[in-house]
């Protein structure tokens, strides 16, 4: 360049020929005249640069979009309380003698705190109850029922069917609660089958395969 000993560089039609072609191999660039447009609310201006043209923002309208009432629905979500996480580590149930079309406890009750009457609780139960049928066969059943003592509230969970003198599994489901009263509540696990048969929840010497846990999530207050 001038000033430095050396030459001037020059530049092919540097004044006139402007195509993008022609600026790539000159290697420089230039501002060069362009039609005036506008697109996508953006005008090009007479120079080459752009500039933001005044649009009035378009009022929305989606299908399925949320309405206030679900705003307000969201505004009372909390995070998750969790109120009973129950895991067995013992052998509940070893061969035992299951009475015909009763419903029989795999564990005894757990308790847990509700705080609020207008909370929304779920409950998910984990389970596999091993079952050995008799002669006959037996179709069999699982349930959690919410305070057994008092007013109980029950929810069919897992089923299974064994064929004459043959092995099942029992297992388990999830479920939503509303409207328990504040204070203590429990919740226990039963299995059911209509004909005799033999139970088996080893928690401990079988935990593999055989267990049983309980856990409870308060929604919203």
């Amino acid at each position: 360049m001038s000033g430095d000993g050396g030459t001037t560089p020059s530049f092919p039609n540097a004044s006139n020929d402007t195509t993008p072609a022609s600026l790539a191999r000159s290697g420089h660039m230039r501002r060069w005249a362009v039609p005036s447009a506008t697109v996508g609310g953006f005008t090009t201006t007479g120079t080459g640069s752009q500039q933001r043209v005044g649009v009035a923002p378009a009022t929305a309208s989606v299908a399925g979009a949320l309405t206030a009432a679900d705003f307000a629905k969201l505004a009372r979500l909390q995070v998750p309380v969790q109120r009973l996480v129950y895991v067995a580590s013992t052998d509940l149930l070893s061969g035992a003698a299951m009475t015909a079309n009763t419903w029989n406890d795999v564990d005894a009750n757990h308790n847990f705190t509700v705080a609020s009457t207008a909370s929304v609780y779920l409950v998910a139960v984990n389970c596999q109850v091993k079952a050995i049928s008799g002669a006959t066969g037996a179709e069999l059943a699982s349930r959690a029922i919410i305070d057994a003592a008092g007013t109980p509230q029950t929810v069919q969970l897992g089923g299974a069917f064994c064929q004459n003198s043959g092995n099942g599994a029992i297992g388990g489901g999830a479920f939503y609660v509303t409207g328990l009263a504040a204070g203590t509540h429990t919740i226990k696990v039963q299995v059911y089958g209509n004909a005799a048969w033999t139970a088996y929840c080893r928690a401990s010497a079988q935990a593999n395969v055989e267990f049983l846990n309980i856990v409870i999530y308060e929604l919203s207050a």
